[in-house]
């Protein structure tokens, strides 16, 4: 009932397994919290330890002894999780092109079980593709890693031992693999209505799931090679329409949201979809959490980052500059922050349809913004005079993102552009395992 797939499990494991029988599966929006931890962009040992905590928070539901999790193996604690998100989530299905038929009760669960496997393993490949061996070193150090997991024998048959020999993968990137077949959660259950139905995501995950189906079917010799090409050709088609984090291919640090939500905006305007070319912009919350993401980054990371700093953080710029790869761009603004790499007439203009958008009738002259002080400054100075409440920078870039037009984009920022345009081209082609 509880088999661990190709890895032995101890006689303590399934003692385990027994003893969280029957409890009371994860509601959908649950459910639907853990598979979105699988899209997100998280380094391994960040999305397991929260994987953790998803499995401790249903484990309390049922008035477990949580302090048995911390002296679990990693065999075990993975076991478990798949029961409860897993292989135990897996309901009557009925009316599903991917299954045959013919297949009895018994058969339609095994292959249900080998399908989950299969797409968690795929996702658990992408991660390999975005982080350096290093990341899973130090995944493998955070957890208990048991023999099973730690080694390969001759007798592995597991999908997770062919990828290990197919791309000459260490013992940690190895043992993330083997975790993933283990601790599967139930893809299939996206097939059924819940939270997820209209998140494109979820459109992803059915498209590769028809597609791994016929794969399986079709029963070819090289099936590394098949599942690897179907996750492929599935994420190339729906590229455009998945959120930049998904399986990003390039990353972006800025300081604020601001920088966040006109980015992509930009880039749109300038003919670089950030959505189909997989460029994340990721907000840290000022300079010194971008230096310091950055640095966590820099050693883990597979991908090219571009930083981009504020003119007054001397300090953090130079550290940035000390510590960039090759492939990593700087970018420091010429003046002040965001909002004063406009054009002066942008600026206005964007002000006065900011001001609009809010139902007041005040107006900002042209000849009433100051040259060489910062336009924040004296927005929430123009905003308090004329009784028009705070200014919110936030809230500014939302609402004139949708305004802004080809030529209102700053200049640095356009040729900013053309520099990830170029980035993404040449470091696509030095992916690891690249598409």
């Amino acid at each position: 009932m509880f088999a661990a797939r190709t890895l032995e499990v101890s006689q303590s494991s399934l003692t385990s397994l027994e003893k969280y029988a029957n409890q009371d599966l994860p509601s959908d929006d649950e459910f639907w919290t853990v598979v979105q931890r699988y899209f997100s962009f998280e380094e391994p040992s960040s999305r397991w330890s929260k994987h953790r905590k998803s499995l401790q928070k249903q484990l309390k539901r049922v008035k477990s002894d949580i302090s048995e999790i911390d002296s679990m193996t990693l065999l075990e604690r993975s076991s478990i999780f798949s029961h409860i998100f897993g292989n135990g989530n897996i309901e009557t299905i009925q009316d599903i092109d991917v299954l045959r038929e013919d297949q009895n009760h018994s058969e339609v669960l095994n292959y249900s079980n080998s399908l989950n496997s299969k797409i968690s393993l795929l996702f658990a490949f992408a991660d390999m593709r975005l982080f350096r061996s290093l990341a899973f070193d130090l995944w493998k150090t955070d957890d208990t890693l048991d023999t099973d997991f730690a080694s390969s024998s001759e007798n592995d048959q597991s999908s997770a031992a062919e990828f290990a020999s197919r791309f000459e993968l260490n013992i940690a990137e190895t043992a993330w693999l083997k975790n993933a077949e283990l601790s599967s959660i139930n893809w299939l259950k996206l097939l059924s209505s819940g939270p997820w139905e209209n998140d494109p995501r979820r459109s992803f995950v059915v498209a590769l799931i028809n597609r791994l189906s016929k794969l399986l079917k079709e029963k070819k010799e090289n099936l590394v090679t098949g599942m690897v090409t179907a996750f492929d050709d599935t994420l190339k088609e729906h590229r455009a329409s998945l959120p930049a984090e998904f399986l990003p291919e390039s990353l972006i640090l800025v300081e604020g949201q601001s920088e966040e939500i006109l980015l992509p905006r930009f880039g749109e305007l300038k003919g670089l979809d950030f959505c189909e070319n997989a460029v994340h912009v990721k907000s840290c919350g000022g300079a010194k959490q971008v230096v310091r993401q950055y640095l966590n980054l820099r050693d883990i990371l597979a991908l090219p980052i571009v930083a981009i700093l504020d003119a007054d953080v001397v300090e953090e710029a130079e550290i940035l500059k000390e510590s960039l790869r090759d492939e990593d761009r700087l970018l420091v603004l010429a003046n002040g922050e965001l909002e004063d790499s406009f054009e002066p007439a942008a600026f206005i203009k964007m002000i006065n349809e900011y001001i609009g958008a809010t139902g007041s009738s005040a107006f900002l002259p042209v000849d009433r913004l100051r040259t060489g002080e910062s336009r924040v400054k004296q927005m929430t100075q123009f905003w308090r005079r004329n009784k028009l409440g705070s200014f919110d920078k936030i809230e500014f870039a939302q609402v004139v993102s949708q305004k802004l037009e080809s030529i209102d984009v700053p200049r640095e920022f356009s040729t900013l552009m053309d520099t990830i345009r170029e980035s993404t081209n040449d470091e696509r082609k030095e992916l690891r395992f690249a598409r």
